[in-house]
């Protein structure tokens, strides 16, 4: 799954998907305005398709979003008209998706390999003669010839796709914290950091000593001072009240 994301607007993610037609030819690809669109029981009219683009994934639920991982991998897919029987044809088509989430509104988790992040740059946004300009040679043909012509010659050889750039491995980690569940990033992130045991006091405008004594439900939940070192029963109730400030 290739992701483009931004949080800025208007910067020409969906343009793309042009450039793409230009390429490969209108009738090869297929623009989605929602997961839905793509994801279909009677789909038949969506066979022998090159690109498929999701645009703006927002507001589709987890399960609609896991759908596509397998997807993108299939080697057949069943394709269905309604009133007539199923038939499974070979499938080619790759699948493009913009959001303005760094995972594109995808629930990531660590063990997906098939997601590929892209973060598009905000520098062209409200320059209108460059889009202008941009959006007449989508229909130049000469120039669609020429992008062909230069990318059937590139050199892919030696390309793997585990050999991706760093920032979009950087991406998909960022991708897959923002995935989870919030009591599952605090944990993440208070933990991880080497004063997670003072963490909050300024916010509670309280002493170490207060804060402790007023969570302490008994003498054994404060902390103990014991041949140089601090010993901190952490209860559920301190640990809650650290979420709730977080």
């Amino acid at each position: 799954i290739n992701v483009i994301y931004s949080v800025i607007q208007g910067i020409g993610k969906s343009a793309f998907f042009r450039f793409l037609c230009l390429i490969f030819g209108k009738e090869l690809c297929c623009f989605h305005s929602s997961v839905s669109q793509y994801d279909l029981r009677f789909d038949v009219h969506l066979n022998s398709k090159m690109v498929h683009f999701v645009d703006d994934l927002q507001g589709a639920s987890k399960s609609q979003t896991r759908k596509l991982f397998p997807r993108v991998s299939e080697e057949y897919h069943t394709y269905e008209k309604k009133g007539e029987t199923p038939i499974v044809m070979n499938e080619f088509s790759e699948l493009w998706i913009s959001g303005n989430d760094k995972a594109g509104s995808l629930y990531v988790s660590p063990d997906d390999r098939r997601v590929l992040i892209y973060e598009a740059n905000p520098v062209l946004k409200n320059k209108k003669q460059f889009w202008i300009n941009l959006y007449s040679e989508f229909n130049n043909l000469e120039v669609g010839k020429a992008w062909f012509e230069f990318l059937k010659n590139r050199d892919v050889s030696n390309f793997h796709p585990d050999d991706v750039h760093i920032a979009s491995i950087n991406l998909k980690k960022d991708s897959i914290i923002g995935s989870m569940s919030k009591a599952h990033i605090f944990t993440e992130e208070f933990f991880s950091t080497t004063n997670w045991h003072v963490k909050f006091f300024e916010k509670l405008k309280q002493t170490p000593q207060e804060w402790c004594a007023n969570l302490a439900v008994s003498k054994r939940d404060r902390p103990i001072e014991r041949r140089g070192h601090v010993m901190i029963r952490i209860s559920q109730l301190w640990l809650y009240e650290n979420y709730k400030l977080w």
